[in-house]
């Protein structure tokens, strides 16, 4: 029996590794964290060059709550040697690829506590008479299977993509990906390398993620690549990370979101939803337009174009192994069709999987609210309908909850450190 298991070893239960280790949690307590990927890694998928984190670098892992600690970001700049390079640089938002590096090297510090190469079969509530008393989890390491006893549970496995309903029965990895995927895609090493095929992409989006990998295709390697970006608005949506807008991402406004009756909550997420969901930066539209100025009125080139207004109608995988994609205009109604190598979908994430994959054996112990949603506690364990001395923690399935910051870095920091103290006991419901 361990005292504590963290299924997933992204940003969040690394956070959590820290505030437990700094908290002096480990010095009696047996800890574990089970991760499915064979190293470290974050978003693997989305490392493209020249893109930058959304947050301010001071959002880190555990500045907002010890900025003393050893594991922030600027002791890691310090430690790589390049702290004053990066005060040169002037920027709040670092490249995506040296937050990457920074979490790598705080990950590296926890080797012994973590199981990569191992995923998550079933969890089971077990009980002392009627009050749950801790949980069997089985799990596969290296091939294996094995089981494990745990006092308390934290998840923080992340989301999984969203797959379009038009394009569930074709997706297939390989000519039709997820963005999460990008990088380790076909599509990506059609645009990394220099050649002279002819190759047609359509990339399936609005957000962050869409446009990023927009431009990166439009500065491609190969002068014959087309690429089609659909979107159901009218161009680009700007996101509103202004100072006051973004005082919703303080981890103080957790508690005031938390305490609010369900409707005002699901208005206050609706209200916010151009903080975070398929919006894009300022800055990134702009080198977008910029990008596809110069490609039509310089370049004569009509290889990059985005599809404005568009609905997706139908998509098939014709006998040329061609993906048509059938789709509508919210102008005219007007109805056409293009063919395409390989298709982008920049669709987002979903929470799901997590009832299918993790609850089967809690349906008769989970509380749900009137909205269906599941019940969560202020520091983040799920509410059971029966007495629990075990505690099951949820890190980023929260947004009904706890507000729209909970999927993202922001609050990281804070949400690690409100469940590293429960876990020790000082935290109330």
């Amino acid at each position: 029996m361990i005292d504590v298991l963290g299924i997933g070893f992204g940003p969040s239960n690394l956070s959590l590794a820290i505030q437990l280790k700094e908290l002096a949690f480990f010095n009696d307590k047996k800890v574990r964290f089970f991760e499915k990927k064979k190293s470290f890694s974050w978003q693997p998928g989305l490392l493209l060059p020249n893109t930058n984190l959304q947050i301010h670098f001071l959002k880190d892992l555990v500045t907002l709550i010890n900025p003393k600690s050893p594991f922030t970001f600027i002791n890691y700049l310090k430690e790589q040697g390049r702290l004053s390079d990066f005060i040169n640089l002037n920027v709040s938002y670092p490249s995506r690829m040296e937050f990457n590096d920074y979490l790598f090297w705080a990950a590296n510090k926890f080797e012994d506590i973590v199981s990569y190469n191992s995923y998550i079969t079933d969890i089971e509530p077990k009980y002392d008479g009627i009050q749950v008393s801790h949980f069997k989890v089985t799990y596969v390491h290296d091939n294996i299977p094995n089981e494990i006893e745990t006092r308390h549970l934290v998840i923080a496995s992340g989301r999984s993509p969203k797959i379009p309903s038009a394009f569930f029965q074709i997706y297939d990895g390989i000519n039709v990906i997820h963005s999460d995927q990008f990088t380790k895609s076909e599509v990506h090493k059609i645009a990394s390398e220099y050649n002279l095929k002819d190759h047609k992409i359509a990339i399936i989006g609005a957000g962050q993620s869409a446009a990023e990998i927009f431009l990166y295709l439009l500065e491609s390697k190969n002068p014959n690549l087309k690429v089609v970006n659909f979107i159901r608005q009218f161009g680009y949506s700007p996101a509103d990370s202004s100072s006051f807008r973004n005082k919703v991402f303080d981890p103080d406004f957790v508690d005031v979101f938390y305490n609010l009756p369900s409707e005002a909550k699901n208005n206050i997420l609706e209200s916010l939803l151009n903080t975070n969901y398929s919006v894009v930066d300022p800055d990134l539209i702009s080198k977008i337009f910029t990008k596809l100025y110069h490609m039509q009125h310089f370049d004569r080139s009509n290889n990059g174009t985005i599809v404005s207004l568009s609905e997706i109608k139908n998509v098939i995988r014709n006998s040329e192994n061609k993906i048509e994609i059938e789709y509508s205009s919210k102008i005219n109604s007007k109805v056409e069709k293009q063919e395409f190598d390989y298709i982008v979908l920049a669709t987002g994430f979903e929470q799901a999987f997590l009832y299918k994959k993790y609850f089967n054996k809690f349906k008769d112990i989970i509380q749900y609210g009137n909205d269906s949603n599941l019940e969560v506690n202020r520091d983040y364990s799920i509410k059971f309908k029966k007495c629990s001395e075990a505690k099951l923690f949820l890190q980023g399935y929260s947004e009904m909850n706890h507000g729209i910051a909970d999927t993202l870095l922001s609050v990281m920091a804070n949400r690690a450190f409100t469940i590293a103290t429960s876990l020790i006991g000082g935290n109330k419901n």
